[in-house]
């Protein structure tokens, strides 16, 4: 299924493909939705030797290994302190979760290498936590944006699913289920992009 690619695809592959994501590469990903399933993929599709889910609960961490993840981290079973032994392990972090009051941004901030750089994807409502500036100083971190991508990273992410046979995990629905699927959305059930089929009579 192709539709989705034009949207939540190519906002996780452009700022894989502009940090030069490839064999070397460690990669983490805050959140496995639409955006977060398609950041898997696309890190994995792209040579990044580790790929680490960080979620809120571990509910997901099955889906995550199947879509390519090396690692799973879920904060709420991992302990006050979890990051310790994985500090300074990603070059590069994809936020693709709505930012909260006590989502722990230093912590995160703290997986990157030297020089690494956190994106945020999406326009979530919340604004961003307070940052420590020694989270970027004593890192050299950049925290950076990200939306959409440009015809060019279009044409490359086309071009990577059809090499590597990346293949969207959607769930299809009739047009006249919108409403439902939209309820549905606010429930968090998708898994992990909702297609509405038309027919030609509706």
């Amino acid at each position: 299924m192709a539709a989705p690619l034009f949207c939540a695809g190519v906002t996780t592959f452009s700022p894989l493909y502009r940090s030069g994501v490839g064999p070397s590469s460690s990669v983490g990903i805050i959140g496995l939705g639409g955006l977060g399933h398609y950041a898997v993929m696309f890190a994995r599709a792209l040579g990044a030797k580790k790929v680490m889910v960080l979620s809120h609960s571990p509910r997901k961490r099955d889906d995550a290994l199947a879509l390519g993840a090396t690692d799973f981290i879920a904060a709420s079973e991992a302990g006050e302190g979890w990051e310790q032994q994985h500090i300074r392990s990603l070059d590069v972090i994809l936020c693709t979760a709505s930012f909260q009051d006590n989502m722990p941004l230093a912590s995160y901030l703290s997986l990157l290498k030297v020089g690494g750089t956190f994106y945020s994807l999406g326009m979530p409502e919340g604004n961003l936590p307070a940052i420590p500036p020694v989270s970027l100083v004593y890192s050299n971190a950049s925290l950076r944006g990200s939306n959409i991508g440009s015809r060019k990273e279009i044409l490359l992410m086309l071009d990577l699913v059809e090499k590597k046979g990346v293949k969207s995990w959607v769930q299809i629905r009739k047009m006249k289920e919108g409403g439902q699927t939209l309820e549905d959305m606010d429930r968090g059930k998708g898994r992990y992009r909702w297609v509405l089929e038309m027919d030609i009579d509706e």
